[in-house]
């Protein structure tokens, strides 16, 4: 869907979506953390060499979203609770932060359970708490 687009254009078609929904555009957010150059020198978004990649990738990522959603639902009593699920781009990694404790997340007790599709430690996909 993005083969070929500008960051630029990723950016608009991003914004347009958000607003359509009542959410504040990307184009204002100010990224709290360093992303890694790599992704940080991105002028253009490219489609993989081979569909299968990509398509893996995505029934990870489509999995967990439906494992951890339904997870957070399931788990809404606790208090103060889940987040959403949410991709968090500086790990690549999908999760919900359930928060145990009412307090700042530096001090209160809570735990991650999400999906990671791998890395250079460990090469598969797996999902952890």
């Amino acid at each position: 869907m993005l083969g070929g687009s500008s960051y630029a254009n990723a950016l608009q078609w991003l914004d347009s979506h958000l607003d359509g929904h009542g959410l504040q555009s990307a184009t204002d957010v100010a990224i709290p953390y360093d992303l890694p150059e790599e992704a940080a020198l991105v002028t253009t978004f490219e489609t993989a060499q081979q569909d299968g990649e990509l398509s893996a990738l995505a029934a990870w990522f489509d999995l967990a979203a439906h494992v951890l959603t339904e997870f957070a639902e399931t788990h809404g009593d606790i208090e103060p609770g889940p987040s959403m699920v949410r991709c968090w781009p500086h790990h690549f990694d999908i999760a919900t932060y359930v928060q145990l404790e009412y307090g700042d997340f530096e001090d209160a007790r809570g735990i991650g359970v999400g999906m990671s599709p791998g890395d250079e430690t460990y090469g598969q996909p797996l999902f952890l708490h």
